[in-house]
């Protein structure tokens, strides 16, 4: 095929583009070639890429010296034009040197004049086979980029969600603050202290007081199944059944019993969240306290050295309707202490998964007999997490301390 012919369009074979100054050469390999390939002849490294055809050759045979451009130069601008095509550089035995840097720069091969054309042909098979090598790589290549910039598209927009959804939590942990008092109220007959840790931004457990008049007033002491947004708001949903069913003159066991009918009759299906929850009214007129203990772990009563336990009364509070609920009542006494704790105080860990256990934290509460009630508090939750150490707290934690200071 003549110098500076294009390359015949849907030909199906490979190209090769053979730049050698030698007609004897060229010739050769043009007709050892040409029934196999897509062929064209160029004299100089100049003609070859002034014809355009170098980018769209799958294999480039030069001659190592080339009138103007040598075939070193030749091969870097080949290289800048088409990343995929292989090189065959043709040389003699004293340009051999010369030929092995060429090898070092990117030539796929070279062949030593006199070539055999057996030898040449077999050389541009594999030429042609490692183009493809190239050419499947460099799409690998790409896809790979495209993955990565879509990868990393991606991870962008999680990280801003991520952003945007700590946001949320942070708002909606502001808002679940309003489960809790803003302040404990000041009742002159107690005195009062609470610590609370939720598992994650937030959580189920909470507790709220309602003062009804100078000698009574209620607590309510909830922890709701599981932590996280769910509990959040379930919890919020109890706390209106909760205010909807308060009532001075009504029993707790009453109360909790309507309680449980509001969230069963609230849930438009079922959610399979459960409360277990404390309900108790504190009645200073007749030194008592009136309470129904719907499952919620048993709240202890300090007095005087020993402990006793007010005992759950009912099961938990949203999933069976036919649930029923006693009230017990107790007296209280001046220096009386009653602490109200969750779950989450006792079954924390140590890394390696011991559980603190109820047994342990009751046993711990007779250290502290004679502690103001904020100092007890304190000392309990130290103690609980030296031992969880980096186990840490696997559920919401949640501890009230009540000190009577008279009926």
């Amino acid at each position: 095929m003549a110098a500076g012919s294009i390359w015949p369009e849907n030909d199906g074979r490979a190209r090769v583009v053979v730049v050698d100054d030698d007609e004897m050469v060229s010739g050769a390999l043009e007709l050892a070639l040409e029934d196999s390939y897509s062929v064209l002849l160029f004299s100089t490294a100049e003609d070859a890429l002034a014809s355009g055809a170098i980018p769209r050759a799958d294999v480039v045979i030069a001659d190592i010296n080339l009138p103007g451009m040598d075939g070193v130069e030749f091969l870097e601008k080949i290289k800048e034009a088409s990343h995929a095509a292989s090189v065959i550089i043709i040389t003699g035995y004293k340009d051999l040197d010369l030929a092995v840097s060429t090898m070092k720069k990117g030539a796929f091969d070279f062949m030593l004049k006199p070539f055999n054309t057996d030898q040449m042909l077999i050389a541009v098979e594999k030429a042609i086979e490692n183009k493809k090598l190239i050419e499947e790589n460099i799409k690998l290549f790409s896809e790979l980029q495209q993955k990565n910039a879509e990868l990393e598209k991606l991870n962008r927009e999680i990280q801003e969600r991520n952003i945007q959804i700590e946001k949320e939590l942070d708002i909606a942990r502001n808002l679940q603050q309003c489960l809790f008092p803003f302040a404990l109220p000041k009742i002159d007959r107690v005195d009062m202290y609470q610590k609370s840790i939720p598992a994650q931004k937030l959580g189920g457990d909470f507790f709220d007081i309602l003062v009804f008049n100078e000698d009574m007033f209620a607590l309510i002491f909830a922890d709701v199944s599981g932590h996280g947004v769910p509990a959040a708001l379930y919890a919020a949903m109890m706390k209106s059944a909760i205010h909807a069913s308060a009532d001075p003159a009504a029993p707790p066991e009453a109360v909790v019993g309507l309680i449980n009918k509001f969230l069963i009759e609230g849930q438009r299906k079922m959610s399979y969240n459960y409360a277990t929850v404390f309900y108790g009214i504190f009645n200073f007129a007749s030194g008592s306290i009136s309470y129904c203990n719907a499952s919620m772990p048993s709240p202890v009563l300090c007095r005087k050295g020993s402990i006793s336990l007010l005992e759950p009364t009912g099961p938990f509070v949203g999933i069976f309707p036919e649930s029923n609920y006693e009230g017990r009542t107790l007296d209280i006494q001046k220096g009386d202490v009653l602490l109200f704790y969750s779950d989450g105080i006792y079954e924390c860990q140590k890394p390696d998964e011991e559980i603190f256990g109820h047994e342990r934290f009751l046993n711990l509460l007779q250290k502290y007999p004679d502690m103001r009630i904020d100092e007890m508090i304190e000392s309990i939750y130290r103690e609980v997490e030296v031992f969880s150490s980096q186990g840490g707290f696997c559920d919401d934690v949640m501890l009230l301390g009540i000190s009577i200071k008279g009926t």
